[in-house]
């Protein structure tokens, strides 16, 4: 069984110039907002979230509150997606349900 190598060098087909394609590692991640589900906050987090470039996607778990983030490891921290969530609900934390 092989691995594939993340990166990936690519050339343009009208310079001819080489560039580094990564392959995003997408995380798994449940921002608890501590049993805040007002419905229409979260659908606040989910879009500022899902505005992020990194995030490929939200799903909203009401209740207990909870988002989970796919989202690129590399471009994205857990931090960075909990402060995005803090700032309109006051109060976040990564449940610790990571994969």
């Amino acid at each position: 069984m092989s691995t594939k190598d993340p990166t990936d060098i690519r050339t343009t087909p009208t310079s001819g110039e080489q560039f580094i394609m990564t392959t995003p590692i997408l995380k798994h991640t449940t921002v608890s907002t501590s049993g805040f589900f007002c419905p229409s906050c979260l659908a606040t987090a989910q879009t500022a979230l899902n505005d992020l470039d990194a995030v490929a996607s939200v799903e909203v778990v009401v209740p207990p509150g909870h988002l989970v983030v796919s989202h690129d490891l590399q471009q994205v921290s857990v931090d960075e997606l909990i402060k995005v969530v803090t700032d309109i609900t006051s109060t976040a934390h990564s449940s610790g349900s990571e994969w």
